[in-house]
């Protein structure tokens, strides 16, 4: 990670998508890896997304900064996956922030596994995720049905 408010850093000239970077990170509160996915010219902004714990941000041009070449060496340790056989709720474009709330609630801290069981026709990965608790293993796609927060899917 960078320091949040790093002034010694050149100013990344964003160009194309694709181009590696640092970004701020709001969850982190620091500057961290980046891929610029989209450039938006009318606003002079970028949609990010964070190499290292996923995401996608939508920040000013002027907030990225070149990353040095040896953050480049390590391998990045976020990998992007959609989460299989469940969607929103019917009628709904997206998870609710209850879904996502819940997800973070069985995963973040506690040791999880993903078994993947597919591939979007994008080549995404398509995962069934689970969270220890105890001694037991519960997968968290199936309790977000289970909590009414998703529709499961057959497939």
């Amino acid at each position: 990670m960078y320091a949040w408010r790093s002034t010694n850093v050149d100013i990344c000239d964003i160009s194309a998508v694709g181009v590696i970077c640092v970004a701020p990170s709001p969850m982190v509160g620091a500057y961290c890896r980046a891929e610029v996915r989209e450039v938006m010219e009318d606003s002079d902004s970028v949609v990010v997304k964070f190499c290292d714990y996923g995401g996608y941000y939508h920040v000013p041009r002027d907030v990225l900064r070149q990353i040095r070449s040896d953050f480049m060496t390590l391998p990045f340790q976020a990998v992007e996956c959609y989460m299989a056989n469940i969607a929103p709720l019917e009628g709904e474009e997206s998870f609710s922030l209850e879904a996502t709330g819940l997800v973070e609630e069985l995963t973040q801290g506690i040791v999880t596994q993903v078994n993947v069981v597919g591939y979007s026709t994008e080549g995404c990965p398509l995962v069934h995720l689970y969270s220890t608790q105890g001694d037991t293993s519960i997968m968290v796609n199936r309790v977000m049905v289970e909590q009414g927060l998703a529709q499961w899917l057959e497939g």
